[in-house]
């Protein structure tokens, strides 16, 4: 089994599933930053950063509600390849083959995910960043 399912989450849903009944609708949120690699248990840091070059504007300093002059530089390829291995659907894809190999997935079940692209402004940073990368073709079939 993939890693995820060491921890205590997994069985929590199995349990509270004891209705005998079976999942129409899987809703997965990618809001993380780090995951741990299935076969090393180290841990994969995603980045939320513009793809070949640099991007300026401007960020809320909420110590000062002051507003200041940022520029972010353009992820490596392999923060690329980690933030697509955080936040592309990997685990997603885990829990889906987990939940149909136990039977618990009901037949024409659906999977959706939530995510942030962010406005026009910050489209560099993130549909057109890391975090776009990550979103490619990352749906996986119930």
């Amino acid at each position: 089994m993939p890693f995820l399912f060491r921890c205590g989450g997994l069985l929590l849903i199995i349990s509270g599933m004891e209705f005998g009944g079976a999942v129409d609708l899987v809703v997965y949120s990618l809001a993380t930053g780090v995951r741990p690699d299935s076969e090393t248990g180290s841990m994969i840091r995603s980045v939320i950063k513009p793809v070949g070059e640099s991007f300026c504007g401007y960020s809320v300093n909420l110590e000062t509600d002051g507003l200041e002059a940022a520029c972010i530089e353009p992820a490596t390829d392999q923060e690329i390849a980690d933030t697509v291995a955080v936040m592309g659907g990997g685990d997603w894809q885990d829990w889906i083959l987990f939940l149909k190999g136990e039977g618990l997935l009901a037949k024409g079940c659906q999977t959706v995910a939530y995510s942030y692209l962010g406005p026009d402004l910050t489209r560099p940073i993130y549909t057109d960043g890391t975090l776009g990368r990550a979103q490619t073709g990352f749906a996986p079939d119930c």
